[in-house]
């Protein structure tokens, strides 16, 4: 992501991070800002600092940090945040969710395995896609990455794999205000480069496009080759396309097109009625369907998690359709503007 540094209403701010969605949207509304403190935190061993803004129209003030609120709901954001709690939370209350096994054990990789025959291994509090092993099919593949993910995280999740897209559907103060179709990364082959030059050279264009993610070559691309029996020095033939991550498409270097337009209503109510149960004034529901275009209840679809605090650059940065600058949402409906 950029780091491009800029000052709006007089407070600096990165561009294309939650600070600045609102800091931006603010400006645009006529009103006024200023920075209130920095509150330190701990994330992958390295300390870091969110930042407090104020907003006001003068007669009525907003404290936001990232894309939660003063309005926000503590206990929300903390059920957000456990994908087994709101896996649970949401399946109560009859909405569909995706069927979970909580790994405690490695002997519950073979139960998880024979179950739904194929698995996604992921930790329960991670967040930006961060540890997540899709398509793992072998006890010992399995093994092998709840080991590493062990190291770093306490609780395990295995989850069915689902079929289809996956969308990210922004929901502020009730209301469905955007819906984005994720789009893994892809290579198309030249006949003469290895995947792991060509994945180079399109992480050097985005570099200098200033696009938002790059390409990761990680663990989890090794095994999505591997399924593929594909390598990183493989070469691909001329116009053969391969997707490199179906699993946390956006963090590991795919993009996100608008499709607002195009949800079924029934989907609509059902990102909206999640949020509500969660409590959450802004929420980034995110679900798997063959089609958003289509009621979830027909197409076999589900809710595979919600966020509390969504990325807004998810929204804002698409690669094709609307831009959407959901901090401006917000701060109409605060301010009744």
């Amino acid at each position: 992501m950029t780091n491009q540094k800029i000052t709006v209403l007089g407070v600096a701010a990165t561009k294309n991070t939650q600070k600045y969605f609102f800091l931006l949207a603010a400006e645009r509304l006529g009103l006024s800002a200023k920075e209130l403190g920095r509150l330190p935190y701990m994330e992958d061993g390295v300390l870091r600092e969110r930042v407090i803004v104020q907003i006001t129209s003068g007669k009525k003030f907003l404290m936001v940090m990232g894309a939660t609120t003063s309005q926000t709901s503590y206990l929300g954001m903390k059920i957000a945040v456990n994908k087994i709690t709101t896996n649970d939370f949401l399946r109560k209350k009859g909405l569909p969710t995706t069927q979970q096994i909580d790994i405690r054990s490695e002997s519950d990789l073979s139960v998880a395995l024979t179950r739904f025959g194929k698995i996604l291994l992921k930790p329960a509090n991670a967040r930006a896609g961060k540890g997540i092993f899709s398509n793992i099919q072998s006890l010992s593949q399995a093994q092998t990455i709840y080991k590493n993910l062990r190291k770093h995280y306490p609780i395990i999740i295995a989850e069915k794999i689902l079929n289809g897209n996956e969308y990210r559907i922004l929901v502020i103060n009730g209301s469905v205000f955007a819906v984005a179709q994720y789009i893994p990364p892809t290579i198309i082959g030249d006949g003469r480069h290895s995947i792991h030059f060509l994945i180079k050279k399109e992480n050097v264009r985005r570099t200098t496009a200033r696009d938002t993610h790059l390409i990761k070559i990680n663990t989890a691309l090794h095994l999505n080759l591997k399924e593929l029996s594909l390598t990183i020095n493989s070469v691909l033939s001329n116009n053969q396309s391969v997707i490199l991550h179906k699993a946390a498409p956006i963090s590991n270097g795919g993009f996100a097109i608008d499709v607002t337009e195009n949800i079924h209503p029934q989907n609509k109510l059902l990102a909206e009625n999640a949020a509500k149960l969660m409590n959450l004034d802004i929420a980034g529901i995110d679900i798997i369907t063959p089609a958003i275009e289509r009621p979830i209840e027909l197409t076999g679809g589900a809710i595979i998690e919600i966020n509390g605090g969504p990325d807004l650059n998810v929204h804002f940065s698409v690669r094709h359709g609307k831009s959407r600058n959901g901090a401006e949402a917000v701060l109409k409906d605060y301010f009744n503007l």
